[in-house]
């Protein structure tokens, strides 16, 4: 009866070898768990874009409606003026084709909010008979400053965890390559029985200690290994660096771009209520023959520009805002995550 005992003392002495690809096997595990929440901040952010584009379309339709409406109501004053003898042909010419391209206009935006709703549809996944609209504008519910904000994505982010990992699974990989180089070493320890017959009479007990040594020649595919993990490990920390200074940068754009549209919303605020102010003088204005029809045609135009202006510029803010939790891990919260990853 024999026992034999063998345990790795160099490669993988005492379990070394096989901590080191367990520890490559959980890091591995930990940046797939990142990269499936990734994924859906991702989708998260094409739906909440999508839903912008809805919204857009929306409050775009109801412009024109309102535009359209408004104006039909003047050209059947302006027909009551004709039947009275009071309005030229010329200015009811003017006010028809006017009434015509904001009918244009009104079909144009119609077929849009018809294919953006569509897609929103589809994306719901919704089989009801209920007309579905966007709901009031809510602006994404983050104040951005940028080097607080970029501090703290420095120091928690998901994205940074993953590039930490990945330089961390580099140095496990070269430290395991080069365990590999080492020889084969096992320390043995045995027991040996020996007797007669199956009961074992007239045994002799002996225990026996030794080592065995395997040392391949050229460790040639070893040495080779080692290398290439050391160059992958290598070009790791320097692709790193660049992924640093290249999330620096892009989020350094996206946050002036921010700060633009923000700008420019409040101007459009401003230039509505001009524009409306002005629609009012000018319509007065008209009535009694102070301005020519064009120019009372003009202050329309400009109400509905600056209008549909100030549209693109809130759901352009909106956008970019939702880019910047994107960037920044911020769009998954942390309850939202603990879900995904026990789903």
């Amino acid at each position: 009866l024999q026992f034999l005992i063998s345990q790795p003392i160099a490669k993988n002495a005492f379990g070394k070898g096989v901590q080191l690809s367990d520890k490559i096997i959980g890091i591995e595990n930990d940046i797939s768990r990142y990269q499936i929440i990734e994924a859906y901040e991702d989708y998260l952010a094409s739906l909440t874009s999508a839903y912008y584009n809805w919204y857009s379309a929306y409050e775009n339709l109801k412009v024109g409606k309102a535009s359209y409406k408004s104006n039909q109501k003047l050209m059947d004053n302006m027909l009551e003026r004709q039947r009275q003898k009071i309005a030229l042909p010329i200015d009811v010419n003017k006010m028809e084709l006017l009434l015509i391209a904001k009918k244009e206009n009104l079909i144009v935006l119609q077929e849009v909010y018809n294919n953006v709703s569509n897609l929103i549809l589809k994306a719901i996944r919704h089989k009801g008979a209920t007309t579905l609209v966007p709901s009031k504008e809510k602006r994404p519910a983050t104040h951005v400053q940028f080097e607080q904000n970029y501090h703290t994505f420095t120091q928690s982010s998901r994205t940074y965890q993953v590039l930490n990992l990945l330089e961390k699974q580099g140095t496990i990989e070269v430290k395991k390559a080069a365990d590999d180089l080492l020889p084969s070493t096992n320390l043995l320890l045995g027991y040996n029985k020996e007797g007669k017959d199956w009961g074992i009479r007239n045994e002799e007990d002996s225990y026996y200690a030794g080592i065995e040594l395997r040392w391949p020649i050229g460790h040639s595919v070893d040495q080779a290994n080692q290398k290439v993990a050391q160059i992958k490990h290598k070009k790791t920390l320097l692709s790193n660096q660049n992924k640093y200074e290249e999330l620096r940068t892009n989020l350094k754009n996206l946050y002036q771009q921010i700060q633009r549209e923000q700008k420019l919303l409040k101007v459009a605020e401003t230039k509505i209520k001009l524009a409306e102010a002005i629609l009012r003088d000018e319509a007065e204005n008209y009535s009694f023959g102070k301005v020519t029809l064009n120019d009372y045609i003009d202050a329309v135009n400009l109400v509905d520009v600056t209008r549909f202006s100030f549209t693109d510029h809130t759901v352009q803010l909106n956008k970019l805002l939702i880019e910047w939790l994107r960037l920044t891990d911020q769009l998954v919260d942390e309850q939202q995550a603990s879900y995904l990853e026990s789903n």
